[in-house]
């Protein structure tokens, strides 16, 4: 019969009941015990990877964080520049403008022309400024910077027109660089001869070197102690002779 070995573990079992069941009790204590070899934590290296894993990811999350940061700061930063920049060239084209004015910096050229909205007055320049030349007698109205004396009926003194109209120098419709004489309706209420400083202050809405134009053909036209003479006459912006009493 042999002896067993008092320095190993024996799982076989003893036979018989009692033996069978002290077999099973030593075989479930020795195959169910920790394994002291068994190490619960990962290998150095899974560790590590693990902790480098986690570390780029929180730099790359802070690296995101502080792209979007500056990225929305650059953003921020331009429109301020661009909201600035549009402010002040606004400010500048203002001030240049104002600037030009306050330097009396012409808005029109001397000698352009023009006329009113309702087309009753005709305009010119005097720099820096538009202004009214004249108020154009009924029933003309104004074309191209004059009243335009087309369809009109041609005269040489006051007495050729119909009751309630006078004869006033126009410029020529057919040739816009001559005067001619057209019955119209009276402009203002001074007669010819009468001191005046403005056209709408005449009858024939002519105001010239100070006296309102009366236009004739011979002396007896004119009032007493005044002749009928060629006189040299401006109207919108023409200048031309036309006969009338002085």
């Amino acid at each position: 019969m042999r002896r067993a070995d008092p320095t190993r573990l024996e799982c076989a079992p003893h036979f018989g009941i009692s033996g069978v069941v002290l077999g099973l009790l030593i075989l479930s204590w020795t195959c169910t015990r920790p394994n002291p070899d068994y190490d619960p934590l990962p290998p150095d290296g899974d560790a590590d990877s693990d902790s480098d894993s986690d570390t780029d990811s929180d730099t790359d999350s802070d690296s995101d964080t502080d792209s979007d940061s500056d990225t929305d700061s650059d953003t921020d930063s331009d429109s301020d520049t661009d909201s600035d920049s549009d402010a002040d060239s606004d400010a500048g084209t203002d001030a240049g403008i104002d600037a030009s004015v306050d330097a009396g910096s012409p808005s029109c050229d001397e000698g352009d022309r023009g006329c009113s909205d309702d087309s009753t007055q005709s305009l010119r320049c005097d720099p820096p400024d538009i202004e009214v030349d004249r108020p154009c007698p009924a029933p003309t109205v104004c074309l191209d910077g004059r009243c335009d004396s087309a369809g009109r009926t041609a005269c040489a003194a006051d007495s050729d027109c119909e009751d309630g109209e006078v004869c006033s120098p126009l410029v020529d419709f057919l040739d816009p660089d001559t005067l001619r004489r057209y019955c119209v309706t009276p402009v203002g209420a001074l007669a010819g001869g009468q001191p005046c400083v403005r056209h709408d202050q005449c009858q024939s809405g002519v105001c010239s070197l100070g006296e309102c134009f009366q236009s004739c053909q011979n002396g007896f036209d004119c009032p007493a102690n005044s002749s009928c003479d060629s006189l040299v006459v401006l109207v919108d912006g023409v200048t031309d002779s036309v006969r009338g009493c002085d």
